[in-house]
C-alpha cells in the first residue's frame, strides 16, 4: 500500500466510517487502522516501532524511579537502535534476506525515535504526565498519517488531538478534502516534471556542465520543497478528515527575511526539536560565543547525520554551520540581551544575509540573496556522496560558458514537452501566489468557500478533472515515492 494509492484510499474511508460510527474510544480505530498501514506499506511487522514503545513506555512509568541516569539509558537504547538498523543493519535489508524484511523494516523510525524520545524527556521534566495505556502510547508514535515523514508531535499537545472524541463535521471533511487536492496536484503535477533535469545532473554527474548544474540545483530545491510540502498537504488533510490537527511543518520559508528565519519556516517541527532537546540542554546561547558556536555545531552535526552519513548531507550542515558563526560573533558583538536561549535560533544566521527592509516585507533583493544562498546549500544535500560534489564542481569548469548554456538548452529540450513547460510554469506560478496570499494572512480556502454554491462546484471540479488530466502515472515514475521517506 502506497500513500497516493486505492488502497490508501479505501483504507482512510473505511476507516473514517467505523471512526464516526463508533465515537466512544476512536483512538482505537485509529491505532488499529495505524497498525494495518504500517504492515501493508512496510510489508512486515512493527517489531521496531513496539520495541520503541515499550523502552518509552517503561520508562514514562517509572520516571521518578529511574530519574535521569534511567533516562539517559533509555535515551541511549533509542538512538543506538536508529543508528545500528537504519546505518548499519539497513544495508543487509537493501539485499532482501526473506525474514529480515518482514520483522525489522526500518517504516518511519526516524520520525517515531524522535517522537519517543521527546516524550521521555517531557515526563523526566514534568511538563506532560506518563501515559499510563501502552496502546495510546503506540497510537501516539504510530499514527498513520504521521508515521512516515512527520511532523514530529509532542505529547503534551497532540495527545489532546487524538484522545477525545470528536464529532463527524462537514467542513472538516470539506477542507481536509481540499487539502488533499493541493497535495496532489504539487506530487502528480510538479515534482515528475520539476525531477526530470536534477535527477539527470545529480544522477550522472560526469556529463553535467556548469549550466546544467545551476538549473538542476535551483530545480532541486524546488522539487524537494514541492514534494515535502505536498505530503504534509495530504497527511495533514487526512487527519483533517478525522477531526485531528497536526502541526504545521513549513511556514512558506522561501518569503523570510533571513537564514535564521529560514530555518524557523522549514521543517519546523524537526528545528524546534534539536532547539528544546538539543541546543538549550548544552546551554543554548547563555554561554559565551566560542560555545555558543560549538552548541550549533552539534545541532548542525546531528541534523546531518540523521539525514545520512554521506559527504553531502555532512557538507550541507558545514556550510549553514558556517553562516550560523557569523551570525552568531555578530550578534554576540552587539551584545543584545534579548536574545536568550529560548527565543534564538540554533541554526542562527540573522545577519548573513544584509537587513535593509522592515521585518516580514524582506526587499526583493534581499530576498534573491536569500535564496542564493539557500540554493547553494542545498547543492550538497543533493549530492550523494563526496565524490559527486567534487565530480560536479569540477564539470563547472571543464565546458566553456557558452557550450554549456547551448548543451543544456539541448537537453532541456529532449527532456521538456512545451505541454511540460507550460504546465510547470502555471503550476507554481499559482503555488507562489497560493503562498503569497497565506503570507498575507490571507485563509484561502475559507475565501473560496464564501463563493456562491455553484462557482464553488466547478472550481473544485475543475481542479480535481486538471489533476486527473495532468497528472504524471504508470510505472515510469512512482507517484507514492516521497524524497523524504527515506530518512
Amino acid at each position: 500500500m502506497d500513500l497516493i494509492s486505492p488502497q490508501f484510499a479505501g483504507l482512510t474511508g473505511l476507516l473514517l466510517i467505523v471512526y464516526y460510527l463508533i465515537k466512544k474510544q476512536q483512538w482505537v480505530v485509529l491505532l488499529i487502522g495505524s497498525l494495518i498501514f504500517f504492515g501493508l506499506l512496510a510489508k512486515g511487522l512493527p517489531v521496531l516501532l513496539i520495541l520503541m514503545a515499550l523502552l518509552a513506555y517503561g520508562y514514562g512509568v517509572n520516571a521518578k524511579r529511574l530519574g535521569k541516569t534511567g533516562l539517559a539509558a533509555v535515551l541511549a537504547a533509542e538512538f543506538l537502535i536508529l543508528i545500528f538498523f537504519r546505518h548499519v543493519f539497513g544495508v543487509l535489508l537493501t539485499a532482501e534476506n526473506g525474514i529480515a524484511d518482514v520483522i525489522l523494516p526500518l517504516l518511519g523510525i526516524s520520525f517515531y525515535t524522535m517522537t519517543a524520545s521527546a516524550y521521555c524527556v517531557d515526563v523526566w521534566r514534568g511538563t506532560v504526565a506518563a501515559e499510563k495505556n501502552f496502546a495510546k502510547l503506540l497510537l501516539f508514535l504510530c499514527y498513520y498519517p504521521a508515521l512516515l515523514q512527520g511532523p514530529i508531535h509532542r505529547y503534551g499537545t497532540f495527545s489532546k488531538e487524538l484522545f477525545v472524541e470528536h464529532g463527524f463535521d462537514l467542513t472538516n471533511l470539506t477542507r481536509g478534502c481540499q487539502r488533499i487536492l493541493l497535495g496532489l496536484a504539487k506530487k502528480l503535477i510538479l515534482v515528475p516534471r520539476l525531477r526530470l533535469l536534477p535527477d539527470l545532473v545529480f544522477g550522472t554527474p560526469e556529463t553535467a556542465n556548469g549550466a546544467s548544474i545551476l538549473l538542476g540545483t535551483i530545480l532541486f530545491l524546488a522539487e524537494l520543497y514541492t514534494d515535502w510540502t505536498g505530503y504534509m498537504d495530504l497527511v495533514l488533510g487526512v487527519s483533517e478528515l478525522f477531526g485531528i490537527k497536526m502541526e504545521e511543518n513549513f511556514r512558506r520559508p522561501f518569503f523570510a527575511g533571513s537564514l535564521s528565519e529560514f530555518w524557523k519556516r522549514w521543517h519546523m517541527t524537526l528545528t524546534a526539536w534539536f532547539r528544546d532537546y538539543v541546543y538549550i540542554p548544552l546551554g543554548g546561547s547563555r554561554v559565551t560565543a566560542l560555545w555558543t558556536i560549538l552548541n550549533v555545531a552539534a545541532v548542525w552535526l546531528l541534523t546531518g547525520l540523521w539525514h545520512g552519513a554521506s559527504g553531502g548531507y555532512l557538507l550541507w550542515a558545514l556550510y549553514f554551520w558556517l553562516f550560523s558563526c557569523i551570525g552568531i560573533l555578530l550578534r554576540k558583538s552587539r551584545k543584545n540581551p534579548a536574545h536568550t536561549e529560548n527565543t534564538v535560533n540554533p541554526m542562527e544566521t540573522e545577519t548573513a544575509v544584509p537587513a535593509k527592509s522592515s521585518p516580514g516585507r524582506p526587499h526583493i533583493l534581499k530576498t534573491l540573496g536569500l535564496w542564493i544562498l539557500v540554493a547553494i546549500g542545498f547543492f550538497f544535500f543533493s549530492c550523494a556522496d563526496f565524490t559527486t560534489v567534487v565530480t560536479l564542481l569540477s564539470r563547472i569548469r571543464a565546458v566553456p560558458l557558452l557550450q554549456a548554456f547551448s548543451d543544456t538548452k539541448l537537453t532541456l529540450a529532449m527532456l521538456y514537452q512545451k505541454k511540460d513547460v507550460v504546465l510547470l510554469g502555471v503550476g507554481m506560478a499559482a503555488f507562489f501566489v497560493l503562498s503569497l496570499l497565506q503570507e498575507k494572512g490571507i485563509a484561502v480556502r475559507e475565501k473560496i468557500g464564501s463563493w456562491a454554491l455553484p462557482v464553488r462546484w466547478v472550481f473544485w471540479l475543475a481542479a480535481v478533472f486538471f489533476v486527473i488530466l495532468f497528472g504524471v502515472y504508470g510505472t515510469q515514475y512512482d507517484a507514492a515515492a516521497f524524497l523524504y521517506q527515506e530518512f
